[in-house]
């Protein structure tokens, strides 16, 4: 199953995570790192953040400075989760658009599809 934006929020609050109701200042092309150390570019939309839940995978993540986190009180360099994945759950989910258009996100997102659901993400 794969979540995007609300979606994968909404997948993720089932799998056991939670939210962060809004965060301000959260930039809507940003970069973000990869599992596998890569940084690459991603669009978002989305003002809560997913805080994952027992068993995830954290495929991807960004920290910005000027993000504030205003639900609840973490460290300033917490990282935002822009994807994960629940192996024993079979779901993937990404806080960016890939449906937005052929670009960045559209790519890393399959490459991370296939890695999840193919190659087992583990």
């Amino acid at each position: 199953m794969i979540g995007i934006c609300r979606g994968a929020q909404l997948l993720n609050v089932v799998a056991g995570g939670r939210l962060f109701q809004h965060i301000e200042g959260h930039p809507s092309i940003h970069d973000v790192r990869l599992r596998d150390g890569r940084t690459v570019m991603s669009n978002s939309v989305h003002h809560q953040m997913m805080i994952p839940g027992p068993n995830a995978v954290i495929m991807a993540t960004s920290n910005h400075a000027h993000t504030r986190l205003s639900a609840i009180e973490e460290p300033e360099d917490t990282p935002e989760v822009e994807a994960i994945f629940y192996p024993e759950l079979g779901f993937y989910g990404i806080q960016g658009h890939p449906e937005f258009g052929h670009g960045a996100t559209t790519r890393w997102f399959f490459e991370q599809v296939e890695e999840c659901f193919f190659e087992g993400a583990r």
